[in-house]
């Protein structure tokens, strides 16, 4: 599929994530939720340090590093995960993010590993031309994410949506 098709299927799956949660979660849960969302992608951002484009660029000179990078990628999104867990996890405990009570800012924080592996792996797979793979990871696992978010409405609270996003940053980094 090509990458604008894909682009515009990821708007609409936005639009009708937004849709659902403004339906379900009311304005307060709603809040709750994308505070808890932008903690965890806001973390993963800060921890790429740049190196999602340095996995570009080194792959689009040498396909020969890409077991490396992966192990690279996977060990320094894991090793970061857990130090910006502890530096927000202190934040959160300091009271800075009121609104992520019962769990919710727990739930952020065990997203950001696998947030930032999906952009450091986006990197690689952008390195090596591949972005019909690419196109169709973000598609499936954001795709999946809404039918786990549609089939949990019936009894969702902020904290069932984000644990369902993590879920969906989970299978976006396994992909």
């Amino acid at each position: 599929m090509a990458t604008a098709g894909t682009r515009l299927m990821l708007a609409a799956f936005s639009l009708a994530t937004g849709v659902l949660t403004a339906r379900v979660l009311g304005p307060e849960g709603r809040g709750q939720y994308f505070l808890g969302v932008t903690l965890m992608t806001l973390g993963a951002q800060l921890a790429t340090l740049g190196f999602h484009s340095s996995n570009t660029y080194q792959l689009s000179r040498r396909e020969d590093a890409l077991r490396g990078l992966v192990a690279n990628s996977f060990w320094y999104s894991a090793g970061a995960g857990a130090v910006l867990a502890a530096v927000l996890g202190s934040l959160l405990a300091a009271g800075f993010f009121p609104a992520l009570e019962g769990g919710l800012g727990a739930v952020a924080l065990i997203g950001v590993a696998p947030a930032l592996f999906t952009i450091l792996a986006s990197g690689l797979l952008a390195g090596l031309g591949r972005f019909d793979t690419l196109n169709r990871c973000d598609l499936l696992s954001r795709g999946v994410l809404l039918l786990v978010m549609v089939a949990l409405a019936s009894r969702a609270d902020p904290l069932v949506f984000l644990s369902a996003t993590v879920g969906g940053f989970v299978l976006g980094a396994a992909l």
